[in-house]
């Protein structure tokens, strides 16, 4: 009895700490997830769960940095909502790090339900739906806090981004599938990493059906992101099968091919392609990136513009590393990939660590990833599952 509350304890717990930003429950209610959360922690707390201390310091070094910067810095950010985003962050890594020892696989195990769950609902709404689905007509909005133009639902079950992509090759709009997240490039990752994540739990047909799903669901998102990622899972997943060495040899070899050939075709493809992105705004504000981590290096490339309070920099919103620097130096990259660099000492981490390849991908190049609970939760949990499956 005691282990079964203990499970599912654990499955609650994961739930919470996927529907923290950048979900769009995350988004548009944190309080009431701050609260369940909160619950949470007390009845770990009450039956006697341990928290692992010593990563739990650790994983607490950037986002102190971080408030200790606008703080020193002078930012127009309050001093409230400094804190504020400093005591969720807390109370969702409590959350889950309060007996994480042991509940490793069940942790994991529920995030991937949790993203076929939802990826499932999505490709079967949209195969009911299609002609709806083609046209744009959503059956009500859901506005995203923060964001001007509000997400398109389709009963029964799909959530769609506010903004459509043309394609110029087949003369139509297309909505982009965003599940439960506040953008589609954040639903690839997740939905990427979820996949890679299966076979470390199932095999055979149902893992196959999984796989698909998660990868359907994650390629409508129409996300650049997600066709980047896609042909580096395509090999990714070759490398997990368990045949004799010739025979994935071949196995990686045609995967590997057929990454290459869909690379190529989507390339230069409307929209979505890596060329029309890099071409466009999105391309020049990770130009404006790049030149906001060269005026940092050069002026205070140890501790930041935000400390230097420097706001004299390029008009970027991208999440990628280079923004990270920008606002925080070589102190803050220590801090961020301190959790990364402690768990890389423990043995058998490595391998693991590829299966957040997808989510790891999209947090360097676009999306401000690192410090959010559910990549944390996700980075935590790996380390703690018995066995890597690559």
């Amino acid at each position: 009895m005691e282990k079964r509350y203990t499970t599912w304890l654990a499955i609650a717990s994961a739930m919470l700490s996927i529907s923290w930003q950048p979900s769009i429950i995350g988004q548009n209610y944190g309080s009431a997830v701050f609260l369940l959360c909160l619950v949470c922690i007390s009845i770990k707390v009450y039956i006697g769960q341990k928290l692992e201390l010593i990563l739990f310091l650790i994983a607490l070094l950037f986002p102190l940095y971080v408030s200790f910067s606008y703080f020193v810095g002078n930012s127009s950010i309050p001093i409230l909502d400094n804190i504020k985003g400093l005591l969720t962050l807390i109370c969702g890594m409590l959350a889950f790090m309060i007996g994480i020892n042991g509940a490793g696989r069940t942790l994991l195990k529920t995030f991937i339900w949790i993203m076929f769950i939802i990826s499932a609902a999505g490709i079967f709404t949209v195969i009911i739906r299609f002609g709806s689905f083609l046209a744009g007509n959503f059956d009500f909005y859901i506005d995203t806090d923060g964001y001007g133009s509000p997400n398109g639902f389709l009963l029964p079950a799909a959530l769609f981004y506010g903004q459509s992509y043309y394609f110029n090759e087949l003369n139509l709009t297309l909505p982009r599938f965003v599940g439960g997240f506040r953008e589609p490039g954040l639903m690839q990752a997740f939905g990427f990493t979820a996949l890679l994540c299966v076979q470390t739990f199932y095999r055979g047909g149902k893992a196959i059906l999984m796989q698909c799903v998660l990868g359907l669901a994650s390629l409508l998102t129409l996300s650049t992101a997600a066709f980047v990622n896609f042909p580096i899972v395509l090999i990714l997943l070759a490398l997990q099968t368990r045949f004799g060495i010739k025979i994935r040899i071949v196995i990686v070899f045609l995967f590997t091919v057929m990454a290459v050939a869909f690379a190529t075709y989507t390339y230069s493809l409307s929209s979505v392609g890596l060329s029309a992105k890099l071409d466009g705004e999105s391309g020049q504000d990770r130009t404006n990136a790049i030149r906001d981590a060269e005026r940092t290096f050069n002026s205070h490339p140890f501790f930041g513009s935000v400390i230097a309070n420097d706001s004299n920099l390029e008009s970027s919103v991208s999440g990628s590393l280079l923004i990270v620097y920008s606002r925080y130096g070589f102190l803050g990259m220590l801090f961020l990939f301190s959790p990364f660099a402690y768990l890389c000492l423990r043995r058998g981490f490595l391998p693991k660590f590829i299966l957040l390849s997808p989510l790891i991908i999209t947090a360097i190049t676009s999306q401000p990833l690192f410090n959010t609970v559910p990549v944390l939760f996700l980075l935590f949990t790996v380390a703690t599952i018995e066995r890597p499956s690559i």
